[in-house]
């Protein structure tokens, strides 16, 4: 199979898989929208099979297949239409980077990556068996939907973290300070001794040059 092949066999099913959720859906129409946008791509490639760019036509399909599963609630993630054309642009289609503060964010993370190389390493969306096919669709779409609740978690989780101030302590126990949100609040015990602005991103050392400044 060419990439244009390819690329309409992905979609086809892709539709298929979506048509299948549909059921029953609370966003039933949505689904049949872009079940049958894909299945206009899928048309689309093999029209131009015996060419080596994008069709205008497929980029069109897939652009309302797009408009159809962004509606919320679809449960679909929008990546999967990427792999649709991987074939013929030539991309590949990756999990995006993530700012993961929390170590086990960070484990499910290397799951996730572990389990999408496989089924990309495998081959597993180019084999000739549909039903392998359409199980690897399946399977990425499980998840890329874990993916975007990680992303979630994990936005979450930085805005939580930076709810907290960062703490300095003196050796001595006596003086602290507290630095959040670009504000910084030095204390000689109990007692605020200096409120400054000091950008966010300030380094450590520059912050505790502050503290020491400050007049107790």
């Amino acid at each position: 199979m060419n990439g244009h092949t390819k690329a309409a066999t992905r979609a086809r099913l892709l539709g298929k898989l979506v048509r299948g959720r549909a059921n029953g859906h609370p966003r039933r129409r949505a689904l049949l929208a872009a079940a049958r946008h894909l299945h206009d791509t899928a048309a689309n490639f093999l029209d131009a099979a015996d060419t080596e760019k994008m069709p205008e036509t497929a980029d069109a399909s897939i652009r309302a297949a797009y408009r159809a599963l962004m509606r919320p609630g679809t449960g679909v993630p929008l990546a999967l239409l990427h792999y649709v054309s991987d074939p013929v642009t030539g991309y590949r289609t990756e999990l995006p980077e993530l700012d993961l503060i929390h170590p086990t964010f960070r484990y499910r993370a290397r799951e996730l990556r572990a389990r999408h190389l496989y089924v990309i390493e495998m081959g597993h969306l180019d084999s000739h068996d549909e039903d392998v096919v359409l199980a690897a669709l399946g399977a990425l779409c499980d998840l890329h939907r874990e993916w975007d609740q990680l992303t979630e978690d994990a936005r979450d989780e930085l805005r939580r973290d930076r709810t907290r101030p960062v703490v300095y302590r003196a050796h001595d126990g006596q003086r602290s300070a507290e630095h959040l949100r670009g504000h910084l609040t030095v204390l000689d015990g109990v007692r605020v001794i200096a409120s400054l602005d000091v950008p966010e991103h300030t380094a450590p050392g520059d912050i505790w040059q502050l503290i020491n400044q400050a007049a107790a």
